[in-house]
């Protein structure tokens, strides 16, 4: 599909620029609550969320690692033909999953280092508690220069007036469109909403939102948002 190759070469492109070109500064979970809150007025059933940080830099990897296993988290090494790999996960609580990558080319003395957050339940309370561990636990990980990713799915038991939805989406986000793609039971939307500090710089636009709707042939929608881009399947 043409947009899943346009989003790998998005993906691909941030992965190798320059940092401070790349994204804004980080946030928190504030937008992932403002996803929730549009997808709930459109009718949709939070499924799951993401939030990720990456960054890749030179890193003192034993000194790191000690850190982070006297904070409770362990990772194992995993030696390829090509990469030394570190990865470790650990459920914090019911609905909270933590997953931690580092990884470095064996030719490189760059290591990209990923800490990704998933849970199926999200409201203030949950925010507040943690917004406080997850900023101390990355800052371990990374520095002001880090890249910052947020994601939603929800779902929506019928099918949806598209119109009626996405132009509540452009009024709750003053959303101006970069790209706008429309197949066979499938809608994506990229944008730029001044409401998220994120941002993408292509040429001259800046885009800091994807929005994504496929309607299922059980009479479901699935609705995928996140700023700067999606970075989950959908």
């Amino acid at each position: 599909m043409k947009f899943l190759f346009i989003l790998f070469t998005i993906f691909s492109v941030i992965n190798f620029m320059p940092e401070d070109q790349a994204i804004g500064k980080q946030s928190s979970f504030n937008e992932i609550e403002e996803m929730i809150y549009i997808s709930e007025e459109n009718d949709f059933r939070l499924n799951k969320w993401q939030f990720m940080i990456q960054e890749s830099r030179e890193v003192d990897i034993q000194g790191l690692l000690d850190s982070l296993e006297e904070r409770g988290v362990h990772l194992k090494k995993e030696v390829g033909a090509d990469s030394i790999k570190y990865v470790g996960n650990r459920q914090k609580m019911a609905d909270w999953n933590e997953t931690f990558i580092i990884v470095r080319a064996k030719e490189s003395s760059i290591y990209q280092l990923k800490y990704i957050i998933t849970g199926s339940e999200f409201d203030q309370s949950l925010h507040q508690d943690y917004k406080g561990y997850v900023e101390s636990i990355t800052k371990d990980l990374f520095t002001e220069n880090a890249q910052n990713f947020s994601c939603i799915e929800s779902v929506n038991s019928g099918m949806i007036d598209i119109v009626s939805f996405i132009k509540s989406v452009e009024q709750y986000l003053d959303l101006k469109y970069i790209d706008k793609i429309e197949e066979e039971n499938f809608y994506t939307w990229s944008g730029y909403t001044p409401k998220w500090e994120n941002v993408i710089p292509l040429g001259e636009s800046d885009m800091n939102v994807q929005i994504a709707l496929r309607e299922k042939p059980e009479d479901k929608t699935i609705l995928t948002i996140g700023t700067p881009i999606l970075v989950t399947e959908y």
